[in-house]
C-alpha cells in the first residue's frame, strides 16, 4: 500500500523533483549502510522495483549518490540503484543537450552516465539476460551526445577502465563486451557508430588516434604490464602503412607526425631513468620500473624509424641501398650497439646484434618495422602469449 501511494503521489507532484526522486534520496541516505542486513534489503528492493521508475527524473545529486554508493555500501544496494537508473528515458532526461548552448549541469549529466554504464557494464547480475534495462540502455547510447563529455572527465573513465576490466574485453564477443568498447569509442569521438561504413582513410585515422592515445598517455607501472605497448605500437604501424599507401602527401604528413609522437613516448620509455630532460641530462631521476628486456625492444625500433623517417617529409616506404644515416639516426644506432658492452644487456647480446643488422640491411624500409619488432619478442617475450598476435603476422 505504501509503495502504490508513492507512486501515486509523484503523478501528483509532476513539478521539481517529484516523490519518486525523494524516496530514493532517503533510501541513499538511510537504507545503504555497510552493516544494513540483506533480508531487510532484499524486502525493500522487491517492493522498490515495483515502482514506475521511468517517469523519474534524476540530476547530479541523486547521481553523486550511486557514485558513493559503489565505493561503500552492500553490493546489492549498487545493483539495486544501478537497475533503477537503467529504467530511466535517458534520451528524454539529456533533451537539452541537443541545444546550441546546453546548461552545464547537462553536461555534468552525461559525463555521470558514462560513469554510471563504465560502472555497471562489469556487473554480471545486470549483463547477464538481454531483457534487462542495462542491456536495454546500453544499445541506445549511440543517440546520446558523448561529444558534451570533456578529456579530462574522459581520461578519468579509460584510467578506471584500465584497472578494473580486463585487456580481454577488447576482444570479447558477448553483448555487453561489445557494447561498452563501442561506447567508449563513441564517447571518444571514432564516428557515430562502431557499424557504420566508414571510409577507409578516415576509419583508419580514428583508429590511430587512439593508439596514440593509448600509446603516449598510459603510464606503465611495472615490467608486468610492458609487454601489451607492443600490441598497441603494432597497431599503430599497421594503420600507419595503410594509410601511406593512398598516396595523399597531406594524409601522410599527419601519419608521421602521429608516429613522430609516439617515438618520443618510446624514446621515454627507453631510458634507464625516467624524469625530465634537464634531471636526465645530470643521470637523475628515479629508475625505471620496466625491464631491460623491453629498452632492447624500444630502443632498436627508435632506431628504425629515425633511420626510415629522416625528417617528416622523408619517408622510406621502398628498400633500397644501404640507407644513408641522418645524425640522430647514427646517434640511436650508436646508443643501441653501446647497450651490448653494458652489463645489464649481456644477456642480449643476441638480440642486439640481430636489430642492429636488422636496420642497416639494405632491402629492409619502414614496412619491415613490424618485422623487426615480432623478431625481437619472439625470443624476448616468449612466455607472453597474448603476444602471438604479432609472432603469426610476421
Amino acid at each position: 500500500m505504501y509503495f502504490s501511494k508513492i507512486a501515486e503521489l509523484d503523478k501528483l507532484l509532476p513539478s521539481y523533483r517529484g516523490a519518486l526522486w525523494s524516496h530514493l534520496m532517503h533510501y541513499c541516505e538511510c537504507c545503504t549502510a555497510p552493516k544494513m542486513p540483506e533480508f531487510i534489503l532484499y524486502t525493500l528492493h522487491t517492493e522498490f522495483r515495483r515502482l514506475p521508475w521511468k517517469e523519474m527524473h534524476p540530476d547530479q545529486m541523486l547521481m553523486e549518490e550511486f557514485l558513493k554508493i559503489e565505493r561503500g555500501s552492500p553490493k546489492s544496494c549498487f545493483l539495486f540503484l544501478g537497475y533503477v537508473l537503467c529504467e530511466i528515458n535517458w534520451v528524454g532526461v539529456l533533451s537539452d543537450a541537443w541545444n546550441p548552448n546546453p546548461h552545464p549541469q547537462t553536461h555534468n549529466m552525461i559525463v555521470c552516465l558514462l560513469y554510471m554504464m563504465v560502472l555497471l557494464a562489469k556487473e554480471e547480475q545486470l549483463i547477464g539476460k538481454e531483457e534487462l534495462p542495462f542491456i536495454n540502455l546500453l544499445g541506445q547510447t549511440s543517440s546520446i551526445p558523448w561529444q558534451l563529455v570533456g578529456i579530462s572527465s574522459y581520461q578519468s573513465i579509460i584510467s578506471y577502465c584500465n584497472s578494473y576490466y580486463p585487456p580481454s574485453v577488447i576482444l570479447a564477443k558477448d553483448a555487453a563486451a561489445e557494447l561498452i568498447v563501442k561506447l567508449l569509442k563513441i564517447s571518444a569521438g571514432f564516428g557515430a557508430s562502431s557499424d557504420s561504413h566508414i571510409h577507409l582513410g578516415r576509419d583508419c585515422e580514428e583508429q590511430m588516434s587512439y593508439c596514440n592515445f593509448v600509446s603516449t598517455d598510459k603510464e606503465l607501472s611495472s615490467a608486468k604490464e610492458e609487454a601489451k605497448l607492443f600490441l598497441w605500437w603494432h597497431k599503430a604501424m599497421q594503420l600507419s602503412l595503410i594509410q601511406m599507401e593512398q598516396d595523399d602527401t597531406i594524409l601522410i604528413e599527419s601519419v608521421v607526425r602521429t608516429l613522430l609522437s609516439i617515438q618520443g613516448r618510446r624514446s621515454q620509455l627507453a631510458e634507464e631513468r625516467l624524469s625530465s630532460e634537464i634531471f636526465r641530462a645530470f643521470w637523475l631521476g628515479r629508475r625505471s620500473p620496466l625491464s631491460p628486456r623491453f629498452r632492447v625492444v624500444a630502443r632498436s625500433l627508435f632506431a628504425v624509424f629515425l633511420v626510415q623517417i629522416p625528417a617528416e617529409s622523408q619517408v622510406c616506404l621502398k628498400a633500397g641501398s644501404e640507407p644513408k644515416l641522418l645524425q640522430k639516426a647514427q646517434q640511436a644506432l650508436n646508443a643501441l650497439e653501446s647497450m651490448a658492452s653494458n652489463k645489464q644487456y649481456m644477456d642480449y647480446q643476441e638480440q642486439l646484434s640481430q636489430a642492429s643488422q636488422f636496420i642497416k640491411h639494405p632491402e629492409h624500409c619502414l614496412r619491415d618495422g613490424n618485422n623487426l619488432l615480432a623478431l625481437l619478442i619472439n625470443t624476448l617475450y616468449p612466455e607472453v602469449r597474448y603476444l602471438d598476435s604479432i609472432r603469426w603476422q610476421h
